[in-house]
């Protein structure tokens, strides 16, 4: 297996372990919606996923620019942006109150 079925070994992975952090987001709003937790625990224990799932996002749609694969790349891109503006706007934000 070359270095192209490696990396969609690697981004299958890197999804799986992406869709269990989705699971558990969906969990975690189900407890709140219940009233099993409070919105301020909530919040604290979601924004600790938040970035390290961007950044595993980020990683993964560079790994495909580096090695070439395009409509991989092209795929994963807009959301990247969109994540990369969610952060600089939500950080801007946070920082000028």
């Amino acid at each position: 297996m070359g270095g192209e079925g490696w990396l969609f070994l690697f981004a299958v992975l890197m999804a799986a372990v992406l869709l269990f952090t989705m699971v558990f987001f969906i969990i975690m709003f189900s407890d709140l919606e219940c009233d099993y937790i409070n919105p301020i625990d909530l919040c604290n224990k979601l924004n600790q996923f938040v970035l390290p799932e961007m950044i595993a996002h980020a990683f993964l749609t560079l790994c495909f620019l580096l090695s070439g694969q395009w409509l991989a790349f092209l795929l994963n891109a807009p959301l990247v942006g969109y994540n990369v503006n969610k952060s600089v706007t939500v950080l801007l934000s946070l920082s000028q109150s």
